[in-house]
Order: C-alpha cells, then structure tokens, then sequence
C-alpha cells in the first residue's frame, strides 16, 4: 500500500484559481494466482489565489499553512506563479 499526496488540475473561474489536493492510495495483492488492484484519491485540502492572495483550506474549511504544502508538494509552488487576473 502506497499513498501521497497529488495535485489536481487548477480550475480558473471568477478571476479566482482553485487548486485541487487530494491523498491518492494504491493497494494490491496477489493470492492464489489472482491479483487485485485498487486506487481512490480522497480530497485533502483546496488552495485559492484570487485577488486578495493565497489561502489554503482543508476539507472542513480550517485554514492550512501554504508554506507546509508548498515543501510536501513542490510543484505547488510553480503553479501559483501565474497571476490569475492576467490574461
């Protein structure tokens, strides 16, 4: 069994972008010749930038620091570079 953490695709709507994250888990196991597989991504937290900054929230809306998610999910950084009023 595995799990980590994954970032969706952002959505862009209302001058706001909503990143996705989510616990993805992979199981397997072989028995008797057979074999099983099963995956589930389970939602984590949300990060918003809009107009008035980055915020973070888990799913029972408490605010998370940005910065802890930005070191467990690097790539997180990258995709807040962009300002999303930009067009």
């Amino acid at each position: 069994m595995t799990g980590q953490l994954q970032l969706g695709q952002p959505i862009r709507t209302m001058g706001m972008t909503l990143i996705p994250i989510g616990h993805l888990q992979i199981e397997h196991s072989e028995h008797t010749g057979a074999f099983w597989f099963h995956g589930s991504l389970d939602p984590v937290a949300l990060v918003i930038q809009g107009p008035e900054g980055v915020i973070a929230r888990d799913v029972e809306g408490r605010e998370l620091c940005l910065q802890s998610l930005i070191e467990r999910l690097p790539e997180l950084a990258s995709r807040l570079e962009p300002d999303p009023n930009r067009d």
